[in-house]
Parts: C-alpha cells; structure tokens; sequence
C-alpha cells in the first residue's frame, strides 16, 4: 500500500449488512451460503449496533456431534436475534483513515474486519482480504482501485 494511502482506497464499499433483530437462520445463510465473514448489524435508524463474525455463528450453534435434536436446531435458527450473538463493542474505521494504521488496528486487535464509518454512517468495511489486496497492488507498483461493493 502506498504510504499515504486511505481506507478509502482499499474498503469493500457498501457491504452487505443485517439488522439487530434478524433472526440467527438470516446470518447462517450469509456466512454459509454467501460465504461472508463480517456483517455489520445495523439498527432500525441505519446506525452501526455491532458485528457479526462467521466465528460468532458457529458458536452459537450446535456442534455436529452433540445430540442435539433437528427441532432444537431450528428452534435456535427461528428465536435468536443476532442481538444476543452479535459483537457490541466495534472496533470501527473512518474512511478518511491511513490504510496502514487500519492494518496495524486489525493486527493488534487481532479481528479481521473493521467497519469503516463516515459521519457515523457505515460506508464499508476494511477487512484483512482488502489489506492483502493493498499489498499485492504495492508489490506490483500498481495504484489503489475501487473493489466491488457488496461483498
């Protein structure tokens, strides 16, 4: 990444988010099905409410070998509000931010998204793949491009 490179440069732009009262079937069918590890849980107003992780999926639900009977699963899946399972505290990004410091965030925090906020309205999100992206444009001397949005 170039040294006075933004998160800007580098964050997954209008990423997919869920609300706090989704019920935990919506986050499993994204994490497995979409196959996306950070979901930003937004409130009724649009305002970030905390994060949901792929890891804070599988443990909320059973493991394969325990004997959980198909009825509780299910009953899980329909009665769980990601509001119970997600992640209060977000550590969070500005979009303005350096690149640099957003890794260097990532690595001591050890998490691997960071939602990033304009204004205190989510506008992406900086995840260690954008980081790698970054690096790679680096080691081949190329300038920063706009990724996909929605991933």
């Amino acid at each position: 990444m170039v040294q006075h490179a933004r998160v800007r440069d580098y964050m997954t732009k209008d990423p997919l988010t869920l609300q706090e009262d989704d019920l935990l079937r919506k986050a499993v069918e994204v994490v497995m099905v979409r196959r996306i590890r950070h979901i930003p849980v937004l409130d009724g107003k649009g305002a970030l409410v905390g994060i949901v992780t792929d890891r804070d999926v599988q443990g909320t639900l059973p493991s394969p070998l325990s004997a959980a009977a198909p009825e509780e699963y299910e009953a899980l899946l329909e009665t769980t509000p990601l509001a119970r399972i997600m992640t209060k505290s977000v550590i969070t990004v500005g979009s303005d931010d350096l690149a640099a410091e957003a890794v260097e965030t990532l690595l001591a925090s050890r998490i691997d998204g960071l939602p990033v906020l304009e204004n205190g309205r989510l506008v992406g999100i900086f995840t260690v793949r954008d980081a790698l992206r970054g690096y790679l444009e680096l080691l081949r001397g190329v300038r920063p491009s706009n990724p996909p949005s929605g991933r």
